[in-house]
C-alpha cells in the first residue's frame, strides 16, 4: 500500500488493527503498539530512502499520554500523520524523478 501510495487503505488497515487491539486490553498495549509503528515505519523510511527525520518530528511533540498511559485515538491519529508524510514525500519523490527524466 505504501509504494502505491495508497493512503485510505493504510487508514483503514490501521483502523482494523486498533479495533483488533480492543479486544485484548492491557494498559502498555498502545505505547507497544506505538514503538512497533515506530519502528515498521522506520523501515519503510529505509526501503524508500525517506528522510528519518519526517518520524522524529511527527512522533515526538503533542502528547500521546493521559492518566500515565498512551491514548489510542492520539497513537491512531500520530500514525496516520506519519504514514501521510511518508506518502507525500513518496509522491514529492516521484515528481522530482518523472521531471528528471522529462528533461534529459
Amino acid at each position: 500500500m505504501v509504494e502505491s501510495r495508497d493512503l485510505e487503505g493504510i487508514y483503514q488497515s490501521i483502523d482494523t488493527f486498533y479495533a483488533e487491539l480492543e479486544e485484548y486490553p492491557a494498559p502498555h498495549l498502545y505505547q507497544n503498539s506505538f514503538r512497533e509503528f515506530i519502528y515498521l515505519l522506520n523501515k519503510i523510511c529505509d526501503t524508500f530512502r525517506i528522510d528519518k527525520a519526517i518520524i522524529s518530528q511527527k512522533a515526538s511533540g503533542r502528547s500521546l499520554e493521559a492518566g500515565g498511559y498512551f491514548q489510542k485515538e492520539m497513537v491512531v491519529q500520530r500514525i496516520k500523520e506519519i504514514f501521510k508524510a511518508i506518502i507525500d514525500d513518496l509522491a514529492y519523490q516521484k515528481m522530482w524523478t518523472g521531471k528528471k527524466s522529462f528533461i534529459m
